[in-house]
């Protein structure tokens, strides 16, 4: 892993505030870039909340992170996004060969196939960890730190640099439960991290709180996993499948892919059910698998 920073070593040149897909990949090129303009004394720092970086990608794909795809979407396709421009920058740099997402991950040593004819892409091994375990063993090498177990609360203006202010958590004690697992016992005690430059990389309302008064754009909505009736489903939770998916209402068919779904406790899970969330069907639609 990349290295835990020490708590009496509180100052960095970049601060990058989430050490998830991005916060780990913009803290890699931050350092690149410092070390190809001579500075190699520069520090870069990654504040992470949880204990341990990652834990966004381990959850991705279904525990497999399908980082990329080979079949990008047409730009009729693309104008059915809340914000089609963004998507048509994200595309273009999917699709750059000498400069983008693929190149990039296959300088760090990522080897993948495609899953399908979808033109999926995964890691080789199948697994979301291999993703996770490139980022961090380029970090290590580039020198990337890593800061577990802060929560940052505020980035406030200091001179030419930024205050990061909030709170760290001190381990007081471990115990073994019945299963056998460590739990730890956190208190958490007020902190601070100076540094020049600040990455704000985490999502939704605690990018807004951290810096007070920078704009933020309206939250709209995503992909996401469809919640269903629980009955259908109960006893499925954890089992994946190859199926035909219909979203259907008053006898019109809104939505039609075949793919694979991951049930769960609450509903489905998934490309093909974030796919299907994509056509805006809300409550009383009716999904039928085959």
């Amino acid at each position: 892993m990349s290295r835990v920073v020490q708590h009496s070593s509180t100052t960095c040149d970049v601060a990058v505030i989430g050490a998830g897909a991005s916060g780990l990949a913009c803290a890699l090129e931050c350092a690149r870039t410092l070390r190809s303009e001579g500075r190699h004394d520069a520090h870069i720092f990654v504040l992470e909340s949880s204990s341990k970086p990652g834990r966004s990608i381990l959850a991705s794909g279904n525990g497999r992170c399908n980082f990329s795809n080979q079949q990008l979407a047409s730009s009729s396709d693309r104008r059915m996004y809340h914000n089609a421009s963004f998507v048509e920058q994200s595309t273009k740099a999917l699709r750059d060969s000498s400069a983008g997402v693929l190149s990039w991950f296959r300088s760090l040593g990522l080897v993948w196939r495609a899953a399908d004819d979808s033109g999926l892409l995964y890691p080789y091994s199948n697994k979301a960890s291999s993703v996770l375990d490139v980022l961090l063993a380029a970090c290590k090498r580039w020198g990337v730190t890593v800061v577990p177990e802060f929560r940052a609360q505020a980035v406030v203006r200091i001179g030419t640099g930024f205050s990061i202010q909030g709170e760290r958590g001190i381990e007081q004690e471990r115990t073994k439960t019945a299963r056998g697992r460590i739990k730890r016992t956190l208190i958490w005690e007020p902190a601070e991290f100076k540094a020049g430059k600040v990455v704000v990389a985490v999502g939704g309302s605690v990018a807004k709180d951290l810096v007070p008064g920078h704009v933020v754009h309206p939250l709209s909505g995503v992909l996401a996993p469809l919640a269903t009736e629980m009955e259908a489903i109960r006893g499925l939770s954890g089992v994946r499948a190859h199926v035909r998916a219909r979203l259907m209402r008053d006898g019109r068919l809104l939505f039609e892919e075949e793919g694979e779904v991951l049930f769960r406790d609450y509903g489905v899970s998934g490309i093909v059910s974030f796919n299907a969330s994509r056509s805006g069907a809300g409550f009383g639609a009716r999904l039928r698998l085959a």
